[in-house]
């Protein structure tokens, strides 16, 4: 029995390393996995509900665009029941004005990485609307704009109060506030416009790293 205890200890560890080594991230140390999903097959619920726009498997991915009849963006979300997580994804702009990754809470939009012709925003959502809460852009960290045509691999990391985000391995930007700390509720993937395209979308639960406070530090003092 003690072997095995051993034994499922260090699978444990290995798989641990293994997520870290395909995902590059600053804060957080990526566990086991919540899911994986290639996104190689239509979006159908329980698992996602694509509720705004049109959703078609193209070349194995994912391909999305907006709906003028809907009146809003096309938008697919899977559950989430998690309160700390690593998410990576591919993504690739395809003509569409703008896509992102988004999280919400049990019942409100939290945080998002968005991006477009214009560049990247990682930013804390509006949770009430017309109340006293607002959105709160964090300082963009990547000058460069990501490439039409070309997939981008972004990774969105949140641990406690705390996000940051990169696109192909750059940081992107990061920020804090309380409100993060709290019981996700689902992830969602976004598009404005037309088309945008997905793929290899994984999501792990998470700690953060010892070295975190010296990263951030030297993140905060850097230009």
């Amino acid at each position: 029995m003690h072997r095995l205890v051993i034994a499922l200890a260090i699978l444990m560890v290995s798989r641990s390393h293994a997520a870290e080594a395909s995902c590059k991230t600053l804060m957080a140390s990526p566990g086991t996995p919540v899911f994986t999903d290639a996104l190689d097959q239509a979006p159908v619920e329980p698992a996602w509900k694509a509720a705004k726009g049109e959703w078609k498997v193209v070349d194995g991915s994912w391909r999305a665009r907006e709906l003028s009849a809907d009146h809003h963006g096309a938008v697919a979300r899977r559950a989430l029941a998690v309160t700390n997580f690593v998410l990576r994804c591919e993504v690739r702009l395809d003509g569409a004005k703008g896509t992102s990754i988004s999280i919400n809470g049990p019942k409100e939009h939290l945080a998002r990485v968005s991006f477009g012709p214009k560049g990247v925003q990682v930013r804390k959502d509006d949770r009430d609307h017309d109340g006293p809460d607002k959105a709160k852009t964090f300082a963009n960290r990547l000058k460069a704009i990501p490439a039409p045509g070309e997939w981008h691999t972004v990774v969105l990391e949140m641990v406690g109060d705390t996000m940051v985000a990169s696109v192909d391995g750059e940081l992107a930007g990061w920020g804090a506030d309380p409100s993060f700390n709290q019981l996700k509720g689902n992830v969602g993937l976004t598009v404005a416009g037309e088309f945008a395209a997905f793929r290899n979308l994984t999501v792990w639960n998470a700690s953060v790293k010892p070295e975190w406070p010296a990263t951030r530090t030297t993140i905060e003092t850097t230009p």
